[in-house]
């Protein structure tokens, strides 16, 4: 399944229930996990202690009626008849909601209240989710700096203009995100080299969104006649504290072969 990360602000019940009827896990950052009601299917049983946190009860029988049509807003979804954020708010606002939007918020309760008892019960998943998270907001503030001029506002109000500008920038966040990439994986190469194993989890948090080492303000000479250049890369620079440890390394070695 298609794994959607989100921040507290799209949160709601209908978002659940959308994700997970298009079969999508929706990982959110709940920041008010405390003040979010727990729902339960059924009646609760006396013998399991969990159950006793369930106050309130999910109407199954509406969620049965409209089962139906609940598919079928999800097979719309899929085939790009409707906007899943169009959908959302406007049954969010929407002050007399049929049958149909009372059972997708129903069906959200249920899908949440199961996701808040696996979040609590589960920190692995909260590390990992809260580290995906922090990329998705570097990547936002790559784009947020690469837009510097009036203050980060796109203010053309030719649709045209406006979408040569989106496009500009998301060229140059694509370009900053590939030289990242590119020298994140010489980086490695070089440390396996030397003999120094990253573990897998250190890696995956490694993400291709910095900008402090790129000159966003200023000018840029690109010559596309000179063609790519295979093999020529910027020489690698190391932290102080992996410099003086590799130094270590070598004088130990040295004394070892002695």
């Amino acid at each position: 399944p298609y794994t959607t990360l989100s921040d507290l602000h799209s949160t709601t019940e209908l978002t659940f229930a959308v994700a997970d009827l298009l079969g999508w896990e929706f990982y959110p950052r709940l920041a008010d996990l405390t003040d979010r009601w727990l729902y339960l299917l059924g009646q609760p049983d006396p013998l399991i202690a969990v159950e006793q946190l369930l106050t309130h009860r999910i109407h199954a029988d509406l969620i049965l009626e409209q089962w139906d049509e609940l598919l079928r807003i999800a097979g719309s979804i899929k085939r790009g008849w409707i906007v899943p954020s169009v959908l959302i708010s406007r049954m969010a606002t929407d002050p007399k909601p049929d049958r149909t939007a009372r059972a997708l918020r129903e069906y959200g309760r249920l899908t949440e209240t199961n996701f808040i008892l696996r979040w609590a019960s589960d920190p692995p998943l909260r590390q990992r989710s809260h580290a995906q998270l922090n990329k998705g907001e570097n990547a936002n503030a790559l784009r947020r700096a690469l837009g510097y001029g009036n203050r980060g506002r796109v203010r053309a109000r030719d649709p045209e203009q406006l979408h040569r500008q989106l496009e500009a920038r998301r060229l140059g966040a694509n370009a900053i995100h590939y030289w990242n990439t590119r020298y994140v994986a010489l980086s490695l190469a070089h440390l396996e080299r030397l003999g120094i194993e990253l573990p897998d989890g250190q890696i995956a948090g490694v993400h291709n969104a910095h900008h402090e080492h790129i000159n966003l303000i200023g000018h840029h000479d690109i010559n596309l006649r000179a063609g790519p250049r295979h093999g020529h890369h910027r020489p690698l620079r190391l932290p102080p504290e992996l410099d003086t440890l590799l130094k270590r390394a070598a004088t130990n070695k040295t004394a070892t072969n002695a």
